[in-house]
């Protein structure tokens, strides 16, 4: 997909590394997040995963 956007001028090599150190930085903030979060509790296991009938 990122060769074809160059290839049409959509894309340039500089926005192109701009957006991936962006999203580098939005995946590390949610790592981060994701990691130092309490773990959840085990009776909400099953929550949110059926639609009630």
């Amino acid at each position: 997909m990122r060769d074809a956007l160059m290839e049409r001028g959509w894309l340039t090599t500089e926005t192109d590394t701009q957006l991936r150190e962006e999203v580098g930085r939005e995946v590390e903030r949610a790592t981060e997040a994701a990691e130092s979060a309490s773990d959840p509790d085990p009776g909400s296991l099953g929550r949110h995963v059926y639609a009630d009938a």
